[in-house]
């Protein structure tokens, strides 16, 4: 093969380093700090901003769609360095008519939508022309409501109009009903059935093999798969519900009733999401449902897609048994110039029994334990010191989140201090791409 694209395979290696646009992304503090530089560097065609990781690494993440003083001054000066260096700049946005404000204000290369948030939309738009409009739905209604004769063409709305239809043919006179009777389904059947095969026998026919006249095994179709198992997850009727606790189910959040006499539970209703939270790309919404939002306060709103008789406040109680030790479970942590957020996930952590105790400045202890017989403890021996007064916990239906106030403003290159560092560069943040 000696041609790409329309040139020879020497003409394109030729051309090859001319034609390549080397984009750097502005996303940290530190490549803030340092954008001027970065300018300077032979080569760098683009100075690419993301306003939301870079939000979110300098302390000012995008909250509803408003973007802080700080990062607008931010993104000005990326534009402004771009410029100066005459490089071209460019900017991450989530829509077009957002897209078209970033082009009036100058940057060259703009995003116009999310994969996340377009590709949902277009099929949606596919699905509901295929499946037709209302228009089309109610001319379907109306066909099915009109009546005639299966001899003849003309349909009619009304059965007043039905009789009044004039007859197709003529005839003689008759007092014998001799329309002829339909035959009966057994005849069909057996007329419609192929006829059997003769039992195997040996008449020297070289032509047709014994084995070929064998009779038939009648063909098994596949059994219907039996239904899945209904959900196991209901509350256990021997266990009281205390008042104001949470339904378990996501996208619920029903609270109990104060009134704790009230043994009744027929009037409650359910709704909820079955399936799991999506967040991707700025687009947020369930997997068990197609709609999708762009703010988080939006998607707190989604009504639940599925209904169930009533709520699960306590579900089906602590299991008998030994309750098992968990020897570890997954972190993570982001960071910003003051605070480390430090999630440890872990499902269903009864809030009443757990403890988080900030013991010193460089020591945290946990203790864990959850509504299904599970319980974690450990000792957390921090990288960095913490101001004990200001820093809190907040248990979520999934984790454990911590929001460590730095002692300083020195950055972790991890969590815990018996943690390997893996890296010679300090990431501030939610990674990005260099």
């Amino acid at each position: 093969m000696d041609r790409f694209g329309g040139v020879t395979q020497t003409e394109y290696l030729q051309q090859a380093n001319d034609s390549l646009l080397t984009i750097v992304q502005i996303e940290t503090r530190d490549a803030l700090q340092n954008v001027e530089d970065i300018a300077k560097v032979p080569g760098v065609d683009v100075l690419f901003c993301g306003p939301y990781d870079l939000g979110n690494n300098i302390g000012h993440p995008i909250l509803d769609g408003t973007m802080h003083d700080e990062l607008k001054e931010a993104v000005a000066k990326i534009q402004r360095v771009a410029k100066e260096n005459r490089k071209s700049s460019g900017i991450y946005a989530t829509s077009g008519g957002q897209a078209q404000q970033y082009a009036d204000q100058g940057f060259q290369m703009v995003s116009v939508a999310t994969d996340a948030a377009s590709l949902p939309a277009s099929m949606q738009s596919a699905l509901t022309t295929a499946e037709g409009s209302y228009a089309h739905s109610a001319l379907k209604l109306a066909k099915e409501a009109l009546r005639g004769w299966s001899c003849c063409k003309p349909r009619v709305l009304t059965f007043d109009e039905f009789l009044s239809i004039p007859p197709c043919t003529t005839g003689k006179h008759s007092t014998v009903d001799d329309t002829p009777a339909p035959e009966p389904a057994s005849k069909l059947t057996e007329d419609a059935a192929p006829p059997r095969k003769p039992n195997a026998v040996t008449n020297g026919d070289p032509e047709i093999p014994a084995a070929s006249r064998l009779p038939q095994a009648p063909q098994q179709t596949a059994s219907t798969p039996p239904p899945p198992p209904p959900e196991s997850e209901s509350d256990d009727p021997s266990i009281a519900i205390p008042p104001n606790k949470t339904c378990r189910r996501r996208g619920c959040n029903t609270i109990s009733s104060t009134d704790t006499g009230s043994s009744t539970r027929d009037g409650e209703e359910c709704v909820y999401h079955p399936g799991q939270a999506l967040f991707h790309e700025g687009s947020k919404g369930w997997t068990c449902c197609k709609r999708r939002v762009l703010e988080f306060d939006e998607f707190m709103k989604i009504e639940g897609c599925k209904r169930k008789k009533c709520h699960m406040f306590v579900g089906s109680g602590k299991k008998d048994g030994k309750e098992e030790a968990l020897l570890t479970v997954r972190h993570d942590f982001y960071q910003t110039p003051t605070t480390v957020i430090a999630s440890f996930f872990l499902k269903k952590i009864d809030k009443e029994r757990a403890k988080i105790e900030f013991s010193s400045s460089t020591d945290i202890l946990l203790d864990l334990p959850t509504a299904d017989n599970k319980r974690y403890t450990t000792s957390v021996p921090l990288f960095g010191r913490i101001d004990t007064m200001k820093s809190t916990s907040k248990i979520m239906g999934t984790k454990l989140e911590l929001t460590l106030v730095k002692h300083d403003g020195a950055s972790w290159p991890t969590l815990r201090s018996d943690e390997q560092r893996t890296s010679e560069i300090t990431q501030v943040g939610p990674a990005g791409r260099a």
